[in-house]
């Protein structure tokens, strides 16, 4: 597989390996690269960032290349302004149409908002509202010659000026929430920014990997549109739901294997990687055919055989838990439920079609690290922080790696 990823995730790994981690993010950064490396052919990350955006990415990078990775595995890709653009309008078109269902899916559903900050982008301002409020008295400017100025960090700022159709969205759910704060403005944010990742990976014939705090919230999205469909339409429910082989858990074992030492956790990923050969080809294959067809059935494998082979070829026959790492799913808007059956079902097969694939992670739901020795967490939380485990590691004992909640 090509993944692609949000600088995000690569910055959350090299702050961990420079003993500069925060903790409800960073650490599920790092295991989350490790992962991939594992799991994944090539890893890129787009190099359209502001000056200290990217030389922080490129240093975290030959953080990773030190410690035995190759070069050609992990590297940004370059963008240019007219492709940047052009992915920033296709998002600002499809963040449009399903802004409006996911935000209200968020506050009826109960579904907490999980984001990992957008690198660069100052997440703690409520900058939306008067910008929409204002935007016919901003005056004419060339919205293409601020983005080249702000580079990813003006992204959204671009598509609320080349979408009409955003701009009435965001307006519209402003509206109606009349206590529209900061952690509204950045759930809009990181939605709008995983649609133009995923846009910015199809120009690279890439498959698009969220930060892990971004994949939990899909995640628990797409939970409860598929809870709503199991409801209403049972029966025409799996035809919906393609079909990936489950891979291999290996984040707490890398991080056993690694003693807890996060430079180990990376060589341990290399190690496995060398391993992985044969999964990875059969999850390109696998990737491919679901891509021109989202209900093909994989011939090869059931989904508990791949993962027992899977496992036996990395050496994890030992440790069968750690199993379910990697989910195909499709993240969709719902419609009424008011609607006909047969209205939903040509409804959801339309949609099949349109959306975007994303692959959501195991570590979207957090490795439970209280399953980890004290000694090896405690030598993990202090190298990764540069802090005590007294101080930083403490809360983390015997529950998930949080994500910040609202």
């Amino acid at each position: 597989m090509k993944i692609w990823i949000d600088n995000t995730g690569l910055h959350g790994a090299g702050r961990c390996l420079a003993g500069e981690a925060k903790l409800n993010q960073d650490l599920r950064g790092l295991l989350q690269i490790a992962t991939l490396l594992i799991f994944s052919d090539s890893i890129s990350y787009g190099d359209y960032e502001i000056e200290g955006v990217a030389e922080t990415s490129q240093r975290y990078r030959r953080g990773l290349v030190s410690l035995g990775l190759d070069r050609a595995t992990l590297g940004s890709r370059r963008l240019t302004q007219i492709s940047y653009e052009r992915a920033c309008e296709a998002a600002a078109n499809l963040a449009a149409e399903e802004w409006p269902a996911h935000f209200r899916r968020s506050l009826s559903e109960g579904i907490s908002a999980s984001f990992d900050a957008p690198s660069g982008v100052k997440t703690g301002d409520n900058w939306i509202p008067a910008f929409v409020r204002g935007w016919d008295e901003v005056g004419a400017y060339e919205p293409g010659a601020r983005l080249a100025s702000l580079k990813a960090t003006g992204a959204v700022e671009y598509m609320f000026n080349v979408s009409p159709a955003l701009r009435g969205a965001i307006a519209e759910t402003i509206s109606g929430k009349r206590d529209w704060g900061s952690a509204e403005t950045y759930l809009f944010d990181s939605f709008v920014r995983s649609i133009l990742n995923d846009e910015l990976a199809k120009q690279g014939g890439d498959t698009y990997v969220p930060a892990v705090s971004r994949a939990e919230q899909l995640t628990q999205e797409g939970a409860v549109i598929t809870n709503h469909m199991e409801r209403h339409l049972a029966e025409m429910v799996a035809q919906w739901r393609p079909a990936i082989p489950a891979i291999p858990r290996v984040s707490l074992t890398l991080l056993r294997r690694a003693k807890g030492d996060p430079a180990g956790v990376v060589s341990e990923a290399l190690e496995l990687r060398e391993r992985a050969k044969w999964p990875r080809k059969h999850l390109r294959q696998r990737i491919s055919e679901l891509a021109h067809d989202p209900l093909a059935v994989d011939a090869e494998f059931k989904k508990s055989e791949f993962d027992r082979y899977a496992r036996s070829a990395l050496g994890l026959e030992e440790e069968p838990r750690f199993i379910d790492a990697l989910e195909l799913q499709f993240v969709v808007g719902l419609p009424a439920i008011s609607l006909s059956a047969g209205k939903l079902y040509d409804w959801v097969m339309h949609s099949l079609w349109k959306r975007r694939l994303v692959v959501l992670t195991d570590l979207a739901r957090g490795p439970d690290i209280g399953e980890l020795d004290e000694t090896y967490l405690r030598t993990f939380v202090e190298k990764s922080t540069g802090r005590s485990f007294a101080d930083s590691g403490r809360e983390f004992r015997g529950q998930k790696i949080p994500g910040t909640q609202y």
